[in-house]
């Protein structure tokens, strides 16, 4: 388990990798408020929950990795902003459900998208598919 007042004690952490720790609740709101954080690994745990509504907040944040745990709920519209620079989003293997919006086809930066093996509804956007990934 991550503390809820993880992000607000380490303010000025720029990369945070806590991959294969087992780790296990739910990923706690405090990590949205780590304005510097460029790199978020948290993969291969157990984290359930959803993913924070504001999580696209972190302006800095290039690489989200949140793959193979047990995350539900859909993809939170503020990853969505094309602000953004966010080169690498790794969401595979949770239970993500949802339609796969449109609007990640507007991160200029993105190069890798990883969302296979989740439990999306709907047809991949003809957007995301006309892009140069991975």
């Amino acid at each position: 388990t991550i503390n809820d007042d993880f992000g607000r004690r380490h303010p000025m952490l720029f990369r945070l990798n806590l991959s294969s720790n087992q780790l296990t609740g739910t990923i706690p709101a405090s990590l949205t408020e780590l304005k510097n954080l460029d790199d978020l690994k948290l993969s291969r745990n157990y984290f359930r929950g959803t993913i924070h509504p504001d999580i696209g907040t972190l302006t800095s944040l290039k690489g989200l990795y949140l793959d193979d745990n047990e995350l539900i709920g859909t993809i939170p519209f503020s990853l969505t902003r094309p602000e953004l620079i966010l080169s690498k989003l790794f969401l595979q293997k949770n239970e993500l459900s949802g339609t796969i919006p449109k609007e990640l086809a507007d991160l200029q930066k993105l190069s890798e998208l990883y969302i296979n093996s989740n439990k999306f509804t709907g047809t991949v956007p003809k957007e995301l598919c006309e892009l140069d990934l991975n």
